[in-house]
């Protein structure tokens, strides 16, 4: 008996909650007297949008509060709540913007509470108050780089292969294959923390020439293995740029007159580069910097790496 008593007050209740948040009146056609009125259309739309979630309903009240207000901080107030309902729906920011820039002509004064409105739009907002010329398309790339430094890249980790060349260091090297060679690369690496990443990489040099004087062919390659720390960092809305210190390990080989040399030396890299993203996981890569290590070979030193510059395309995930 209990029980089918307690179910017969809480369908009561059910039935008494959903009318009351029904309980909006229709649109009025009858005619607007005062101010006040104005105002409690605008009370209305907030209902609708807050409460009942109904969009076309309180756009429609507010287009009527906007053709009948007369007081400047009335109209200012329905077209800050039309932009804010569009921002509900989902629509882009030049949808809306417009109505927030008029609004501030009515009212420069104008703020925004924080218990009502939604952080994104209050910095779409503050964007267009503080810099009233600023196109939306600048707004949403200011919001896309805050919100990313707020949030940080979730990525953690990274491949990447590049294409570049590298003029050597060395004159000897010069004098029998020429400035430089083709310098292909392949890194990978993962985030350690804030904007830092621990990376190893593979790349190789490999130049045929002839040695002057006897006119002997002769063959050389450099392969290089680095190890290394990049800090990266955002500049604008999408370009970044990034530094690396790194310390390399050069296994070479040099061949000619049916003698073949190899050995290995240690050395250190250092470099500097933009990247640009091409999706959401795709990002291109321009880099140029130094990767150097010396040695003796028979007495001489001999100075292996060079200057190089690149491009490559990457990956994170």
């Amino acid at each position: 008996m209990l029980l089918k008593k307690t179910l017969v007050i809480l369908v009561a209740l059910l039935i008494i909650l959903f009318s009351l948040l029904n309980a909006v009146p229709p649109f009025p056609s009858q005619e607007i007297e005062d101010e006040k009125d104005v105002e409690q259309l605008i009370d209305k739309a907030g209902y609708c949008y807050g409460i009942l979630e109904d969009y076309p309903r309180a756009l429609k009240y507010l287009n009527r509060a906007l053709e009948l207000a007369a007081a400047p901080y009335v109209k200012a107030d329905a077209l800050i709540k039309t932009a804010y309902v569009y921002f509900l729906m989902g629509k882009e920011i030049p949808v809306y913007s417009g109505y927030i820039k008029e609004a501030l002509k009515l009212d420069g004064s104008l703020e925004l509470d924080r218990l009502y409105y939604r952080e994104r739009f209050i910095k779409v907002f503050t964007t267009i108050k503080n810099e009233p010329q600023v196109s939306a398309g600048e707004i949403e790339t200011r919001l896309l780089q805050v919100e990313r430094e707020k949030k940080g890249d979730r990525s953690r980790f990274f491949v990447l292969v590049d294409a570049g060349y590298m003029l050597s260091f060395d004159s000897n090297y010069k004098k029998i294959y020429g400035s430089g060679a083709i310098f292909p690369r392949v890194k990978a690496g993962f985030k350690i923390a804030g904007n830092f990443y621990f990376w190893a990489g593979y790349g190789a040099v490999k130049g045929n020439g002839t040695i002057p004087g006897i006119e002997t062919d002769a063959g050389s390659a450099q392969n290089f293995l680095a190890l290394g720390l990049k800090y990266t960092r955002d500049f604008t809305g999408k370009l970044a740029y990034q530094l690396e210190a790194s310390a390399v390990r050069v296994s070479y080989s040099e061949k000619a007159l049916d003698t073949e040399v190899k050995d290995s030396a240690s050395g250190f890299g250092l470099e500097a580069g933009l990247t640009y993203p091409l999706g959401k996981r795709l990002f291109t890569e321009f880099y140029t910097g130094i990767l150097y290590a010396s040695d003796l070979v028979l007495n001489k030193k001999i100075t292996l790496g060079g200057f190089s510059a690149g491009l490559g395309l990457g990956m994170k995930f």
